[in-house]
């Protein structure tokens, strides 16, 4: 669990400072194996949905980050006793020289645990 908390924040941190490297794909495996070998008692409908690259309410964040790997932004509010997150999924689109952020999916946590999202 620690080892898949600090590859999160690395690749957070330092990955759009990566030119070439791991793609997006190859670390959300990386991730999930990692996380797949650290809860060998995990039930069986949290692995499969990793196996599918699937999402259900209730998922704890990491088995989220191990089934669709990890949010482009990250959007937190802490109020009394409970830590709200909204995680962005999207890409860049390129017009010309410049590029402008497309979000397609957000994510709403409380506590770490996944109580909706929206396409």
């Amino acid at each position: 669990m620690k080892k898949t908390a600090l590859l999160l924040a690395a690749v957070l941190l330092f990955g759009s400072a990566l030119s070439c490297g791991p793609t997006r794909q190859e670390i959300r495996q990386g991730i999930a194996e990692d996380y797949q070998r650290a809860h060998p008692d995990m039930d069986p409908r949290t692995r499969e949905a990793i196996r599918q690259g699937t999402i259900f309410i209730g998922m704890e964040w990491e088995a989220v980050v191990s089934s669709i790997g990890v949010p482009e932004k990250m959007n937190k509010t802490v109020t009394a006793g409970l830590l709200h997150m909204q995680w962005v999924y999207g890409h860049h689109k390129f017009v010309g020289r410049h590029s402008y952020f497309v979000a397609t999916k957000y994510l709403y946590f409380d506590n770490g645990i996944l109580t909706g999202w929206q396409d």
